[in-house]
């Protein structure tokens, strides 16, 4: 039980939702000296964010449904990639994904199924729009800086 001036401890669960949704659990004040975050903080940032962690059955609903949400998606929200190299984040798109980026000085260029995937590394310096396209039809997009 708690009192005042006391913090419930986080749980796993909502640990893992906040680690998540970009949330912090801790932070530190000085460099020797780390200060976890209250369970009511970490649940009040996630409101903030949409996400219902109020109550431990909340908390691991929502937990579910992040998990799901990140399974599913194709490319995460930003691909960084150098000169010369495919980005690790198209490694895992299903084989035959058409790949079509809108370059930040107005061009486009697309790399079909079975063309080197190093082709996105060979864009000019910039920060461009990345659409993949699976063959069943599933898209994603994301910067591609």
């Amino acid at each position: 039980m708690t009192g005042p001036g006391t913090a419930a401890p986080l749980t796993e669960d909502l640990s893992r939702l906040a680690a998540l949704h970009g949330v912090a659990t801790s932070y530190s004040p000085s460099p020797d000296r780390t200060v976890e975050a209250s369970a009511t903080a970490v649940v009040s940032a996630l409101a903030a964010l949409g996400v219902d962690a109020g109550t431990p059955q909340a908390a691991r609903a929502a937990l579910a449904v992040r998990e799901r949400e990140l399974r599913a998606r194709l490319l995460p929200p930003t691909v960084v990639c150098r000169t010369g190299t495919a980005p690790r984040a198209l490694d895992a798109l299903p084989e035959g994904t058409r790949l079509r980026v809108d370059t930040e000085q107005g061009g486009t260029r697309t790399i079909g199924p079975g063309e080197p995937r190093t082709a996105v590394g060979d864009l000019p310096p910039g920060v461009h729009r990345l659409t993949a396209t699976t063959p069943e039809g599933r898209t994603a997009q994301a910067h591609l800086v």
